[in-house]
């Protein structure tokens, strides 16, 4: 309750009916804790009563016309039998798949992240699930719902202050499920930074005053948390989550109905979940997970605990759980740094194509979000870049908008010349400029065939370099892929695999093997290879 609406209620008590200790008691009863002690100075001013009797009252007469219900978790025992980690995850993605429509690498992490949530007592980091989509009815809130149904001590919340988050988190350590949080974190910069602290176990805590004396304490903010929005999340807590995008579901794709009316297989499996978390938790602590290579420092945080609940579940899942990290990682902007050098590339064609280089903020603006397959229509939480979110970005590149004549007319806006020495601090290699769609039409136009899209150079790299032995075990890795349940995968994705394992040179020879033999399909056109069959 904000201070207005409890001055407001606060006048009315006393002004009404003639007050007695039962009434004073049963007042300050309806007041939550938090309202109590963020206003007790206030409250015992207009009621005449010392602070220390106030919580007296509030708290010997608990549970007694509090508002709002009891926090409460209704748990299953843990199974009575010893369970087997490979078949157990398999059922977990089996469940998910009954419901939800993603990709395979995001079911993975997900059925991973589930078990993880029942380790938090051991386990050293906790990412964060994010369920992300451009736009509604992607099955976000479903998904988050089916998670609910596997994790230990689910709260699903579609709001919560920074105030309650911590108490709650403190009182209950629960799985917190926040839905719709593009909405929660538009105006709550400190929300953010309580869910920041809470990714590793040493950072999970913050400093609070309570007390007459407002004495200085801590209070934990350590507890697994998932979070279903549209459009991004802030940079920092993008980077400490693992990245689920969600899409909208095709006539043609058919999934099971979620119900809550009845159960449909979730209370034993959340019994056997537990069970082998509570068998092998010594375990998995103690495994010191191999990182793939390519993953930054970041990255790997992330992905560290899941990687090692992989490796105790055994079967496929360490392959499986290592290729999903590389796939999701790539994909996701595990920077914040990553946006301010995607714009810097934007905004670098944007020059090479306007060779006066002078450009209105109003202009760049609406250049960036018209590009395609780039993140400023929907930057800000699903709402378009602005200008004053594009000087944000580009302050600490020490570049301001300035006043820029064009013609007759002078508006706030950018010139090439101060971006020339950001262009070669930190674009190493320049992006091919994203033409108009006339003159990319022309452009393909002036092709000699399909295969001069941009994968085609992966193909020509040192063909002949590789020897049989390293094509051999480059083929053998693009079968553990397609064994991994990958239907398809990027082939500079492949590549850059193949290379963080010394036998890049060796990416021309196995596309021609698996071409020659048809074990799977080149699209070179899409840039993936799609698995027809098993190298």
């Amino acid at each position: 309750m904000q201070a207005p609406d409890l001055i407001r209620k606060l006048e009315d008590f006393v002004n009404g009916k003639p007050r007695s200790e039962a009434s004073d008691s049963q007042f300050i009863q309806s007041l939550s804790d938090y309202e109590l002690e963020a206003n007790i100075n206030t409250i015992s001013k207009y009621l005449k009563l010392p602070k220390s009797l106030i919580r007296k009252l509030h708290k010997n007469n608990e549970g007694q016309g509090i508002q709002g219900s009891s926090i409460d978790f209704d748990e299953p025992e843990p199974a009575s039998e010893k369970q087997d980690g490979d078949k157990l995850l398999q059922e977990i993605e089996f469940h998910i798949k009954r419901f939800v429509i993603a990709d395979n690498e995001s079911i993975i992490a997900a059925a991973l992240w589930i078990i993880l949530t029942h380790l938090t007592e051991t386990a050293a980091a906790l990412p964060i699930l994010a369920l992300n989509s451009p736009v509604k009815s992607c099955g976000k809130s479903t998904f988050l719902d089916v998670v609910s149904r596997l994790v230990p001590r689910a709260m699903p919340v579609s709001g919560i202050s920074q105030a309650a988050l911590f108490r709650t988190i403190e009182k209950f350590n629960p799985t917190l499920l926040i839905d719709e949080a593009d909405s929660i974190f538009h105006n709550s910069d400190e929300l953010r930074t309580l869910l920041n602290s809470g990714f590793t176990r040493t950072s999970a805590r913050i400093i609070r005053t309570v007390g007459d004396d407002f004495e200085p304490r801590f209070f934990s903010t350590w507890g697994a948390k998932a979070i279903a929005l549209i459009g991004r999340l802030p940079d920092t807590l993008e980077s400490r989550s693992v990245l689920v995008p969600m899409r909208r579901k095709l006539p043609s794709e058919k999934v099971e109905r979620l119900r809550s009316d009845i159960d449909q297989g979730f209370v034993p499996l959340k019994g056997r979940i537990m069970r082998w978390a509570g068998d092998n938790a010594t375990k998995i602590a103690a495994i010191e997970p191999d990182i793939p290579d390519g993953l930054t420092d970041r990255q790997a945080d992330i992905w560290r605990e899941l990687l090692k609940i992989a490796d105790a579940a055994g079967g496929r899942w360490p392959a499986r759980a290592r290729m999903a990290s590389i796939e999701i990682s790539t994909r996701a902007s595990d920077d914040p740094g990553d946006a301010r050098t995607l714009l810097l590339q934007d905004i670098q064609s944007f020059f090479d194509q306007n060779p006066d280089g002078i450009v209105s903020s109003a202009a760049l603006v609406a250049y960036l979000i018209s590009l395609e397959n780039r993140p400023w229509a929907e930057f800000r939480h699903g709402r378009e870049l602005t200008a004053a979110t594009l000087a944000r970005l580009l302050k600490p590149f020490g570049i301001e908008s300035r006043t820029v004549r064009h013609g007759a007319t002078t508006a706030k806006g950018y010139r090439k010349a101060d971006f020339i020495e950001i262009f070669e601090r930190y674009l190493q290699k320049p992006e091919s400029p994203i033409l108009p769609e006339n003159e990319q039409a022309h452009a393909e136009n002036n092709q000699s065939e399909k295969d001069n899209a941009p994968y085609k150079s992966l193909f020509d790299k040192e063909i002949e370099t590789a020897s049989e032995e390293e094509i051999s075990t480059a083929i053998q890795i693009i079968g553990e892929m397609a064994q991994g349940g990958h239907e398809q995968i990027s082939l500079t994705l492949l590549h850059g695999n193949l290379k963080r394992r010394g036998i890049g040179h060796a990416f021309a020879g196995a596309m021609d093997y698996v071409e020659r033999f048809g074990l799977a399909t080149i699209d070179r056109a899409a840039g993936v290879l799609r698995f027809g069959g098993t190298p």
